[in-house]
């Protein structure tokens, strides 16, 4: 049995490679928007977070073509959509020549997501990450939630090799995969007034420019390593003392490690779901929330002292 495996970066893509460890590896390919050692085949992503659905016509075209060329080339028999609009062609193709489909809603969702709602209309089951999704499939099947085995595998970071102290207690602040100007110019001007100098700082930037960051602080005497991708991240994680992060997908990563966090919910996600998840794991873990309309510094520094004391 072939599995087809859809998929897109971040939280997208974690998923797929947990769902991938299920099945043996050669029997397994995995489609994405960007190459990677797991990835065979790559497409264009005919929709981005915030923009229009279809981005232009000629991704759209490339994505339709090379879905035919992907299943014509595996053939496969079941056909598994993580999420992300890049596969809606290849499953609606799969389905029409007569594939198994199943659409898997993503860990950080309590409400559907377009992607596998549309998805849904033609699937033959739809795998849920949480019972409160069930209402809203009848052919829903909750299946929990699905992380890779390297998460539980990593070991805590040599904070040396990036510069850091390992005697300190260590701050990790990320800001999803688009980055998060608001959450950086707090933790930048934290800095410079030498409100953090105790603790290592780690920064993921997202989309935002590194060196933009860097070139922000003034405090030469803080410990900070800043990024806009982080490899060894959960090895990182299991270092770190306390996240501050989003609301997506990594909040329930971080449950699952038992780590210390603060989310700060983006207020513009799609149907409001991350403001709902930061709520619902704050009654499950020890999570504080800061809403991004109450965000500023004296908010931002009083929270961490109050979770780092």
């Amino acid at each position: 049995m072939k599995i087809l495996i859809t998929t897109s970066s971040g939280g997208h893509f974690t998923l797929a490679e947990a769902i991938a460890e299920d099945y043996p590896d050669d029997k397994v390919v995995i489609v994405n928007s960007k190459k990677n050692e797991k990835t065979k085949y790559v497409l264009p992503k005919i929709r981005e977070v915030g923009k229009p659905l279809w981005i232009s016509p000629i991704k759209l075209i490339k994505n339709f073509l090379g879905s035919i060329k992907i299943l014509k080339k595996e053939n496969p028999d079941l056909i598994i959509n993580t999420g992300t609009a890049l596969g809606f062609f290849i499953s609606l193709l799969g389905k029409l020549s007569g594939k198994e489909i199943v659409g898997v809603e993503p860990n950080d969702r309590l409400l559907p997501s377009k992607g596998i709602k549309i998805v849904s209309w033609f699937a033959d089951e739809i795998w849920l990450p949480q019972k409160e999704l069930k209402i809203f499939y009848k052919k829903g099947k909750v299946v929990g939630f699905k992380f890779p085995k390297r998460m539980y595998k990593a070991r805590k970071y040599d904070l040396k090799k990036i510069g850091l102290n390992p005697n300190k207690k260590t701050l990790l602040v990320t800001t999803g995969t688009w980055g998060s100007r608001e959450i950086l110019d707090c933790v930048v001007r934290l800095i410079n007034l030498q409100k953090l100098e105790k603790y290592n700082i780690i920064i993921n930037t997202g989309k935002i420019s590194p060196a933009e960051v860097k070139k922000r602080i003034t405090n030469k005497k803080q410990k900070a390593y800043i990024t806009d991708f982080i490899k060894d991240f959960y090895s990182i994680v299991k270092s770190s003392d306390l996240v501050i992060t989003r609301a997506g997908i990594t909040p329930y990563e971080l449950l699952e490690l038992k780590k210390k966090i603060i989310i700060i919910p983006m207020e513009k996600s799609v149907d409001n779901h991350q403001i709902k998840t930061a709520e619902k794991l704050s009654k499950k873990m020890e999570a504080e929330i800061i809403l991004e309309k109450n965000l500023n510094l004296r908010v931002m520094k009083e929270m961490i002292m109050k979770v780092l004391k």
